[in-house]
């Protein structure tokens, strides 16, 4: 039997590894060293997102819907304002003038005139005239036209009965010019409809001023 050596093949064998090793450790040694070389961006932290704003839609629709009126109270006097103060003529006063030895002191509104058309004393300003006392009258009774008031038909339906003190006041001409309710009655429309009776439809003849207090009730018939 015969044995062949293979001493020379073997060795040539090994030779060719260590070879091929050391190239590839070369290789990655390059390949390292050209990772190193490289530059890389760092990975940037996420910034916080603001957190999201939330958006609602509302339909206004406007109305032409008046406001409510508030009822007025049992105990609230009703009255009308008096007539507007009357506006006072000017005085006439005379025009600087060497001749005047001094000028008259006028209060008031003035318009300036000749000399010879100048008022020399002051206006005597009318005495205040004093409110004259309330003189009590009877419904339906006395001078005058006294018509009855409406019955309210909600009031009416409702059962509601009392009376209402009124206090007017009568002009020179019989005209009434003021009124309010001086012991309202607790129902508002019991009150309203005395006081517009008196201010509307009564009338007096004419003569000095004068206030009265009337008692009006409305009473439901069975």
């Amino acid at each position: 039997m015969k044995t062949f050596t293979s001493t020379e093949y073997d060795a040539d064998s090994i030779s060719g590894l260590g070879v091929f090793t050391l190239v590839l450790w070369l290789g990655c040694l390059l390949i390292g060293g050209f990772g190193f070389a490289l530059h890389y961006s760092h990975p940037r932290a996420p910034q916080a997102q603001p957190p999201p704003l939330k958006v609602e839609m509302l339909e206004v629709k406007l109305t032409e819907d008046s406001q409510p009126t508030p009822e007025s109270s049992p105990n609230s006097a009703v009255t009308d304002p008096l007539a507007q103060p009357q506006i006072p003529q000017p005085v006439a006063v005379a025009q600087p003038s060497p001749a005047i030895a001094f000028a008259l002191s006028v209060k008031g509104p003035v318009r300036v005139v000749e000399a010879r058309q100048a008022a020399y004393s002051q206006p005597s300003s009318p005495a205040p005239t004093a409110e004259p006392l309330p003189q009590r009258l009877t419904f339906g009774e006395g001078e005058g036209r006294q018509p009855a008031p409406d019955y309210p038909r909600r009031a009416q339906q409702e059962g509601q009965e009392g009376g209402v003190l009124v206090r007017f006041t009568v002009a020179e001409s019989g005209h009434v010019t003021a009124v309010e309710a001086l012991e309202p009655c607790r129902w508002p429309l019991l009150n309203q409809s005395a006081l517009r009776v008196v201010k509307e439809r009564w009338r007096f003849s004419p003569g000095p001023l004068r206030v009265y207090d009337v008692q009006i009730r409305f009473i439901l018939t069975q």
